[in-house]
């Protein structure tokens, strides 16, 4: 059934998208107003949303249509990452897949959300992260990563939390060097300098009062057996691609070996995010998602019996169906 996943045929990218309307169909066909979480939400985020909606004229379908573009075009860009820098055995299409088919767990996943719009910045940062390991574009690479990060915090506050994932992986590819340290910061803090400069230019500095200031919080999940489902199944599927990583680690050249340290610390930290903001909310995993797809996409890879993969494949799209449909 997965056979033409296993092949970096670019037509694949064609199927996907017919996959991913049919999977995501619930959602495109029940629309729902875009997410805004105040504790959570950057300061750009609710602009957007507002120039989007009574600029752009946006109805919840065109939020909708746009959620899932955005998620699309993040699948093909995870994608695009995994074969550059080898993660998987050969070039396939496996990354994308499983980002289309588990991202459908949870309908806060699939809406119009400050973390969603986030996420396109931190795949450039993981992409980023992966080429650290160049001594001679480390310092401007650092700034930039801090850059991006801080651009990311603008859609989505908590991402700030992930500048440590800078400093971790420039001590994974290299020694302590600290001008680097300070140049990963300096990125970061760069996008609100020019914030409040052009809000100072502007006379409307005071709005930066509207940053949330209020930290960590605890999840108060409605529908939680059904979520608590998901959640298991996905930690199934990532502990089995944790599993099939120990066994082919050793195999692994060592630049790859250094992208999965970057990737597990990724997900340490991203499953953190969500917690940071005075309001716990499901979307702040999103973050943490992208790292956890790499892991269930090598699991996947490792399926080789058609009757496993498609028993997987059909629990799956079993609990999208009953938990978006039936529910």
């Amino acid at each position: 059934m997965f056979r033409w996943l296993r092949t970096g045929n670019p037509y694949n990218a064609l199927l996907l998208l017919i996959y991913a309307i049919i999977v995501k169909y619930c959602f495109l066909s029940h629309p729902m107003v875009p997410v805004l979480q105040p504790q959570a939400d950057g300061w750009l985020y609710p602009y957007l949303v507002k120039g989007l909606r009574d600029g752009a004229g946006f109805t919840p379908t065109g939020f909708a249509i746009l959620a899932f573009l955005l998620l699309f075009v993040q699948a093909l860009l995870l994608n695009s990452i995994v074969n550059r820098f080898r993660l998987l055995p050969g070039a396939n299409y496996f990354p994308a897949f499983c980002f289309i088919l588990f991202s459908s767990f949870f309908s806060e996943w699939n809406n119009f959300s400050g973390p969603l719009v986030a996420n396109l910045l931190l795949l450039m940062m993981v992409s980023g992260l992966f080429r650290l390991y160049d001594s001679q574009r480390s310092r401007g690479g650092a700034f930039s990563l801090g850059f991006i990060t801080g651009v990311a915090s603008l859609f989505y506050l908590p991402a700030l939390g992930l500048l440590p994932l800078i400093w971790i992986t420039l001590l994974i590819s290299r020694s302590f060097r600290p001008e680097e340290w300070i140049l990963a910061l300096a990125g970061t803090l760069c996008p609100y300098y020019f914030l409040a400069t052009v809000l100072f230019l502007a006379g409307q500095l005071p709005l930066l009062d509207s940053l949330p200031v209020h930290l960590f919080s605890y999840p108060l999940l409605t529908q939680a057996y059904w979520l608590l489902a998901g959640m298991v199944l996905l930690i199934w599927w990532f502990l089995y691609g944790s599993i099939r990583l120990q066994r082919d680690y050793r195999k692994m050249m060592i630049h790859t070996r250094k992208c999965w340290q970057i990737l597990l610390t990724f997900v340490c930290l991203g499953l953190a995010l969500p917690f940071l903001p005075g309001l716990f909310s499901l979307t702040g995993w999103l973050a943490a998602f992208i790292p956890i797809t790499v892991f269930i996409a090598l699991g996947f890879w490792h399926i080789r019996k058609g009757w496993l993969a498609l028993l997987v494949h059909l629990s799956a799209l079993a609990y999208i169906f009953l938990f978006h449909w039936v529910y």
